[in-house]
């Protein structure tokens, strides 16, 4: 008999993963198959790997770089069954919630599946709130995410804090083996010092730490946003 701890439960499938992912209504249909064009083999490359590094996908509006940074989402969590030890969480995620049962306890500020979308302005929303406790936020991070997409990174000077902010999620995926980091923002290197400070643009300018890639196509327009 197989064990109920490491076997894929019947309701642990691919989309019902992806709708974990906290991907808005508008990037629901986002895919490599739908991608128009071909999809850059370097950004494959990283996505079949997961390499050591993070992954900027910039450009300017409407290009697709959120359709293009939903999509290896979705590459990641296709695959059955799961390899790793994040199987057991995909399993209790999925899971049907009976009549009558509650999530207590589980609140999506801060939990989320090991893949998780978030935009940076709905960040900057909690980060604003007086309550917003950052200590729970990067503890949910730490505990329960493995891979992170934060779509379109402020193209506006950020002041001191919101680079300290920024700058913590970006060294979050070297803290442990296995995490990756994927950023989606209009602003161009050459003008990263400029808006988010020299510290900050020296890790997204070191090769060792992200994997920077220019995305010219068109975008996804299934919906009522585009990246």
């Amino acid at each position: 008999m197989s064990d109920p701890q490491t076997e894929v439960f019947r309701w642990n499938t691919p989309e019902s993963r992806f709708a974990l992912l906290g991907v808005p209504e508008w990037g629901k249909d986002y895919s490599f198959a739908s991608f128009p064009g071909t999809v850059p083999p370097e950004v494959l490359a990283w996505a079949a790997e997961r390499e050591p590094r993070g992954l900027i996908l910039y450009g300017a509006g409407s290009r697709g770089k959120t359709g293009l940074g939903i999509s290896i989402l979705r590459s990641l969590v296709t695959p059955t069954p799961l390899p790793g030890e994040r199987l057991e969480q995909w399993n209790m995620m999925t899971i049907p919630l009976l009549p009558g049962a509650s999530m207590e306890g589980i609140t999506p500020d801060y939990i989320g599946a090991p893949c998780h979308f978030v935009q940076w302005d709905r960040v900057l929303e909690k980060y604003r709130r007086e309550r917003f406790d950052q200590t729970a936020w990067f503890d949910g991070l730490n505990t329960d995410i493995d891979v992170l997409m934060i779509d379109d990174v402020s193209a506006e000077k950020v002041s001191a804090y919101k680079e300290s902010f920024l700058l913590r999620h970006i060294e979050w995926p070297f803290e442990k083996k296995g995490r990756a980091l994927i950023l989606t923002m209009n602003t161009h290197p050459s003008k990263w010092p400029d808006v988010f400070g020299d510290r900050t643009t020296a890790r997204l300018l070191n090769p060792k730490w992200f994997l920077a890639y220019e995305v010219k196509g068109t975008g996804l327009r299934t919906g009522s946003r585009n990246g």
